[in-house]
């Protein structure tokens, strides 16, 4: 390799390391990327965070509802009381979405 070769020369006593041959142009849009780089990095980091603080609050109110479901069943043993299922959370999140609907509707 030549000694006029930028690639094999030492970049950190070399002004012709990649960064200082870089085009004005260049430097900026590189900086705006790393700038959009790290500002993605910090919202995907608060977003993480938020994720596990509701998978928390999640297992911590199905622990209180199993909790409930054991009092409710210990007052009053004639009733049918279950967890709902899936299909039945749905359903009840649907009347709700409509309820709210009908109401904002007025």
């Amino acid at each position: 390799m030549s000694s006029s070769d930028p690639f094999s020369q030492d970049p950190s006593n070399s002004c012709s390391c990649a960064a200082s041959s870089m085009l004005p142009e260049e430097r900026r849009r590189s900086g705006r990327t790393r700038m959009a780089l790290l500002a993605c990095q910090s919202r995907l980091a608060f977003l993480e965070a938020m994720v596990a603080d509701m998978e928390s609050q999640n297992g911590q109110l199905r622990s209180e509802n199993q909790r409930l479901i054991l009092v409710l069943r210990h007052l009053v043993p004639w009733a049918r009381i279950e967890a709902p299922t899936t299909e039945q959370r749905e359903d009840a999140s649907a009347l709700r979405l409509e309820a709210n609907e009908s109401s904002g509707a007025e």
